[in-house]
């Protein structure tokens, strides 16, 4: 399990890494993702989602999720559902980790309670009412990952999520893509706007070997899936 002490660290060199595996893969087929939507609206739940929108997307937008930790699968639910209510309350830092204990968030990369509650207002500004076709997105961990993340998103808990996104938006003119962790390859569950898929585990973060390890080819693949993903999602919407 990554220390405490080391989070930093961990945190800073996988960034490093993750830049330099996405720069390795071709993005000529997806650079036009960004385009079908209006705006593409990161859900977290790890700074992997944000990253990987920015690199592969090019998409540079800030929502509150971005650049932090849900410790708990279903806490983005939780805080839309109660409007991100003392959403920056009682916040406690450690290794200049600062953690908000109500919703059992942490922000690794700096934290400002400013520009978090200017991501507040965009994602208000940008969900609420809204007749805009947006593009939900969201990342989850395996169950038996050691590092302290959001586990994967059950079944209920994605239509929960979707039908909580269908209600601020009053439409149904998003898709809400969620991306979760398996052992072994399996097919995308899709129901409407609703897109579950997978991508195999002994992932990025998952107990931090790969950055003792820097098995390139491994999580070259890894960046691969996100590519194919988006490939998929592109097919799907021509007939959606």
């Amino acid at each position: 399990m990554v220390q405490e002490g080391t989070k930093m660290d961990f945190v800073r060199k996988s960034k490093i890494i993750i830049f330099i595996i996405i720069k390795m893969i071709d993005i000529s087929e997806i650079e036009d993702v960004k385009t079908i939507f209006d705006d593409i609206i990161t859900l977290g739940t790890c700074c992997e989602v944000n990253y990987v929108v920015r690199m592969m997307l090019d998409y540079h937008v800030a929502y509150p999720f971005d650049w932090s930790s849900c410790h708990d699968s279903d806490v983005v639910i939780k805080v839309i559902e109660n409007d991100f209510a003392d959403f920056l309350e009682n916040e406690t830092e450690n290794q200049k980790i600062v953690h908000l204990l109500k919703y059992n968030i942490s922000y690794c990369h700096g934290f400002d309670q400013n520009a978090i509650k200017r991501r507040i207002d965009r994602f208000r500004e940008k969900v609420y009412s809204s007749s805009k076709k947006l593009l939900f997105i969201m990342k989850c961990h395996l169950d038996d990952v050691e590092y302290p993340l959001a586990k994967n998103l059950h079944l209920r808990d994605a239509f929960k999520l979707r039908n909580l996104i269908q209600i601020l938006k009053k439409d149904d003119n998003f898709i809400l893509l969620i991306v979760n962790e398996s052992k072994e390859p399996k097919e995308p569950f899709i129901d409407g706007n609703l897109i579950m898929e997978n991508i195999i585990g002994d992932t990025l973060y998952d107990n931090a070997k790969f950055i003792v390890n820097c098995n390139f080819p491994q999580h070259l693949g890894y960046a691969q899936h996100w590519k194919d993903i988006f490939i998929r999602l592109k097919e799907y919407l021509k007939s959606y």
